[in-house]
C-alpha cells in the first residue's frame, strides 16, 4: 500500500520509518504555534485574493468561489506542511515556486479517491468479490465495507447501496 500511495502523487511526504517520528513531532510543534482558526489567519481578504489569484494563473482555475472555510482549511494545511505561519508568506512562497501552486492546487481539488475513476475495477469490485463474499450469507447477516482513505464515505455507500 505505501508504494500504491506514493503512486498517486499526493503523498506529503516519503520517509523511513526512523524519520516519521521527528516529522510528525516537527508538526505537530508548527501546527500549535499557528491559530487554530484558520478564519483568523486568513482575515486578510486580499492576500487570500492573491493567493488564489496565482493559483488561477498557473493552474487555469478559479477558486474564488469556493467555499472561504474549504479554501482556507486547504490554505492552512500547505502552510504547515511548508512551516509558514502567514499568508504572506505562503504568498510568497507561491510566487516563487510553479510546483507549490500545483500542489495547492491539487489539495483544493480532492474530495474523492479515485476509487471510481476506473470503471473496470468497480465492475470487477461488483461482479467478481462482493457476489463471492455474500456464498453462504443469510439475509440478515451484516456485512461491513471499508474503503481506506475514503474521506466521504461514498464509495463505501454506493457498494453498499448495490445490494439494497
Amino acid at each position: 500500500m505505501p508504494r500504491n500511495a506514493v503512486a498517486t502523487g499526493v503523498v506529503d511526504f516519503v520517509l523511513n520509518p526512523e524519520e516519521m517520528a521527528g516529522e510528525l513531532a516537527a508538526l505537530a510543534n508548527h501546527i500549535e504555534a499557528v491559530p487554530a482558526d484558520p478564519a483568523v489567519v486568513f482575515k486578510n481578504a486580499a492576500v487570500l485574493k492573491s493567493i488564489l489569484a496565482v493559483v488561477h494563473e498557473r493552474c487555469g482555475v478559479d477558486f474564488t468561489h469556493y467555499k472561504a472555510s474549504t479554501v482556507e482549511r486547504r490554505l492552512a494545511r500547505r502552510m504547515a506542511l511548508q512551516r509558514l505561519n502567514t499568508p504572506e508568506e505562503y504568498l510568497k512562497l507561491l510566487e516563487q515556486s510553479p510546483q507549490e501552486a500545483h500542489e495547492l492546487f491539487g489539495n483544493l481539488l480532492i474530495t474523492v479517491t479515485e476509487f471510481f475513476r476506473d470503471p473496470s475495477t468497480f465492475a470487477s469490485l461488483i461482479e467478481n468479490a462482493l457476489p463471492a463474499m455474500l456464498t453462504g450469507r443469510h439475509s440478515g447477516d451484516p456485512i461491513r465495507v471499508w474503503v481506506p482513505g475514503c474521506s466521504t464515505g461514498k464509495e463505501v455507500y454506493s457498494i453498499a447501496n448495490r445490494f439494497v
